[in-house]
């Protein structure tokens, strides 16, 4: 995991002015998450899950990880409570983050739930990924920045 949050680390700390920067490093910081959740959860026979599964697997058996959202939760003025209220209050899919390839909202209005955080965050992730995010709009822009720094949060404080 090691190697993996390294790069993660170099590469937000670049510095640089291309519109696609804030999407690139979320996908970077996702595709480090996402590669300490294939190694740890993978089947009883050794094979790899895929993303879903992973991250239910994350959601449903790491304490740690649970932990260390409640601890960053209570702490109501950090990045964590940031995304939340903004997620609240957006201009529209207000209380959650939609799904564009289902239709549906993918809920985020329990702050206290470790749950809809993570399925907000790869909601965020499967958007970017499905090109259901535009490099032009400022409200895209935000959300994955406001979202990049408490999934950074979370992730620091998932390492102390």
């Amino acid at each position: 995991m090691y190697i993996m949050q390294s790069w993660a680390k170099s590469y937000i700390e670049q510095k640089s002015n291309s519109k696609y920067d804030i999407f690139a490093k979320f996908i970077i910081v996702w595709i480090s998450f996402n590669g300490y959740t294939k190694e740890k959860y993978k089947t009883k026979n050794g094979k790899y899950k895929n993303d879903r599964n992973q991250l239910n697997d994350f959601i449903n058996e790491n304490s740690k990880a649970k932990n260390s959202y409640t601890n960053l939760i209570e702490d109501r003025s950090g990045n964590l409570f940031s995304f939340f209220d903004y997620v609240q209050n957006k201009p529209y899919h207000k209380c959650g983050i939609y799904n564009y390839r289902n239709d549906q909202l993918v809920p985020y209005d329990d702050f206290s739930s470790f749950e809809q955080y993570i399925n907000a965050i790869y909601q965020i992730r499967c958007n970017l990924v499905h090109c259901s995010k535009d490099l032009t709009n400022e409200h895209d822009k935000l959300l994955v920045q406001i979202a990049l720094d408490s999934f950074k949060s979370f992730l620091e404080k998932l390492e102390d």
